[in-house]
């Protein structure tokens, strides 16, 4: 459960309050991100960070 609960602001935009604030704060420097956008990223660094995680559990 930890993992998924670590993992998932990764997705989504809605995910984590400290998601929503960093966006907010990048909106008012001028840098503009979807939630498309934050979806890619998300999938490339959630993918990588899944895998490290199960195979650290797996190694247990």
């Amino acid at each position: 459960m930890l993992i998924g609960v670590d993992l998932s602001p990764s997705l989504s935009v809605t995910g984590s309050l400290a998601t929503i604030l960093w966006l907010s704060a990048l909106r008012r420097e001028g840098l503009h991100i979807g939630a498309w956008a934050f979806l890619k990223i998300g999938f490339m660094v959630m993918g990588p960070a899944l895998a490290a995680s199960l195979a650290i559990l797996a190694l247990q």
